[in-house]
């Protein structure tokens, strides 16, 4: 499910989560994707996005949730752990960009 924040009369960013794909523990789902346009930056929308994120995760019947975030994003580890995301200490290489990423898996229990 693809949600949007519109500011101004234009999107200014997007959210994009779902079941998991591969094997997760039941009752798990996963926020694939959250992107802000850069000049949308530290206005508060995407800690609306991510809110909107985890409210919609919860309707979908899910009680925790993931994501992956590459492992020296700074910007994007300050923003998730500021929100209750943390770092579960699952690490990746994603072979599908080249040269491969390292990612890391952060997740969160809700209520």
């Amino acid at each position: 499910m693809c949600l949007l924040a519109e500011a101004g009369g234009e999107v200014a960013g997007f959210v994009i989560v779902g079941p998991p794909d591969g094997d997760a523990e039941p009752g798990t789902g996963k926020l694939y994707a959250i992107n802000l346009r850069p000049e949308f930056w530290a206005q508060g929308i995407g800690t609306e996005l991510i809110k909107a994120a985890e409210d919609q995760l919860v309707q979908l019947g899910y009680s925790r949730a993931f994501l992956w975030v590459e492992h020296n994003n700074d910007r994007a580890i300050r923003f998730y752990t500021s929100r209750g995301w943390e770092h579960d200490g699952v690490i990746q290489k994603d072979m599908t960009f080249d040269p491969p990423l390292m990612e890391n898996r952060h997740s969160r229990t809700f209520r």
